[in-house]
């Protein structure tokens, strides 16, 4: 009779382990739908090539403004609502040959602020445009870092008159340029 009893256990095992097995495949978590089961649990806002760094700022309204540089090497700019809805998402008309490192501040009036690097061969330029809360043109783009230089990790602020500070690393160490609220030099 004891015999019998490590291989009952074991057979009882086994047959729970394969019912775990079971369950866990057909289980589906309803906190989280999936928006495409060959995908993540995101939802798709937009392509970009890998390791690229998107930047994010909440909106007045609750909703959060996102940029990046995408995999056409243009700048993307998406406003998604509180609840993930996609409100806008749309590519500015500029002409940037690759644009990367986007950084972006929200204005109290729903404007822009946008940075990024211009990216041509060896050199990057930092640019600067301001644009409406459709992320269409209110200011046209223009250089803030020297021309021929190598601009990298952008940073942009308020300060305390509501003018903006930009400041990033070029070859010959930290720059900054002010910008007034209306995107002027």
């Amino acid at each position: 009779m004891k015999k019998w009893i490590p291989w009952v256990i074991g057979v009882i095992a086994l047959a729970a382990f394969v019912g775990l097995i079971g369950w866990a495949r057909a289980y589906v978590s309803p906190l989280t739908p999936r928006a495409s089961e060959a995908w993540s649990r995101g939802r798709l806002l937009g392509s970009t090539p890998i390791n690229v760094r998107i930047d994010a700022q909440y909106g007045p309204e609750g909703d959060v403004y996102l940029a990046w540089g995408g995999i056409d090497k243009q700048l993307h700019v998406a406003r998604v609502g509180d609840r993930g809805q996609l409100w806008m998402s749309r590519k500015p008309e500029f002409d940037s040959t690759v644009a990367q490192e986007p950084q972006l501040l929200l204005g109290p009036g729903g404007e822009i602020h946008l940075v990024w690097l211009d990216t041509a061969g060896r050199y990057s330029t930092l640019t600067y445009a301001r644009l409406d809360q459709s992320a269409h043109v209110l200011t046209s783009p223009y250089a803030l870092s020297l021309e021929g230089d190598f601009a990298q990790r952008p940073l942009i602020a308020f300060n305390r008159q509501g003018d903006v500070e930009v400041f990033w690393v070029g070859r010959a160490g930290v720059y900054h340029a002010g910008v007034s609220a209306q995107g002027e030099k």
